[in-house]
């Protein structure tokens, strides 16, 4: 199965302990950033193409008039769009920040204005930022299950403000907006699997030795090194490519079906690097990536 697709709750009953999985915790992977522009790239087998951009303060009306004219007419009659970049924040799973909620918005209206103005339906996408999850320092068993990536996921609850959104457009359209949900380490270890026997046969993919005896598996872009794996652990770029993969084709027990034919991500500032490497290397590993394919760099980060 690809992704878990869910809908908008209709109403909050979680527990409070579900709620605050673990109060006392902080993630650490907060970048800081002060992006206020947008760009976007449209993917391909020769890696990110910038379409367009503008780096000065975001300006709606123009950023709208630019999807009319560079991304909408090519995108097909349904697929999917990514928002709300986030990490699951242990302290308060009700909540997020400021940024997810930014580009979940924006995501909504363009899923709106893509079916109002062009008869185009689409669904919704939000990757998780889960790929660090600390353990708990005060664990006994260094080997045992790692507690908070286990709360994170059990139950999965959206944010309120993202519920929210997704809902109230889902009733102006007159329909449920599904939710496709996945998680940056499932796609990085779905990524390895993949590409382990591949890696070693492959000219594309380079292993160098680097400081203090770290392994590197690169895979070679247009002769541009990108790395997938560090010491045999696959790292956010392999977790994009993972993704795309996932968003074109449905793979389940080895059986291969069509999902989705166009996809429209926005993530921000922050990931852009990671998110523009990995899905070029999608299009180059996976056969048959036949994927239209943008992604839009807008806000600061996933916090």
């Amino acid at each position: 199965m690809a992704f878990l697709k869910i809908f908008p709750h209709e109403e909050y009953n979680f527990s409070e302990q579900e709620r605050f999985a673990c109060k006392s915790y902080r993630f650490t992977c907060k970048k800081g950033s002060s992006y206020k522009g947008y760009r976007i790239y449209r993917l391909s087998k020769t890696g990110a193409e910038l379409v367009c951009s503008n780096d000065a303060e975001f300006n709606e009306g123009e950023f709208f008039a630019r999807l009319e004219q560079h991304v909408f007419p090519s995108l097909t009659e349904s697929g999917v769009i990514s928002g709300g970049h986030a990490v699951v924040r242990l302290d308060d799973k009700y909540s997020c920040g400021q940024e997810p909620i930014k580009s979940t918005a924006l995501a909504m209206q363009m899923i709106n204005r893509l079916q109002v103005a062009h008869g185009k339906k689409y669904d919704f996408l939000i990757q998780y930022n889960d790929l660090y999850v600390e353990f708990d320092h005060n664990r006994t068993n260094k080997d045992a299950v790692n507690e908070n990536r286990f709360k994170m996921l059990n139950p999965i609850i959206l944010p309120t403000a993202i519920n929210a959104l997704v809902k109230q457009t889902g009733e102006q359209l007159n329909r449920k907006i599904p939710i496709n949900i996945c998680f940056s380490k499932n796609l990085a270890d779905k990524f390895k699997r993949y590409i382990k026997k591949k890696k070693k046969t492959s000219n594309s993919f380079v292993l160098s030795q680097g400081e203090n005896g770290v392994s590197r598996w690169d895979y070679m872009l247009n002769g541009k090194p990108i790395t997938v794996l560090l010491n045999d652990k696959p790292n956010c770029t392999a977790c994009n490519a993972a993704m795309l993969r996932d968003i074109r084709f449905n793979v389940d027990n080895k059986h291969v079906r069509d999902n989705y034919k166009s996809y429209v991500g926005i993530f921000p500032y922050c990931s852009m690097d990671n998110v523009l490497n990995g899905c070029s290397v999608a299009f180059n590993v996976y056969p048959d990536l036949n994927l239209t394919a943008y992604v839009i760099i807008y806000g600061e980060s996933c916090n």
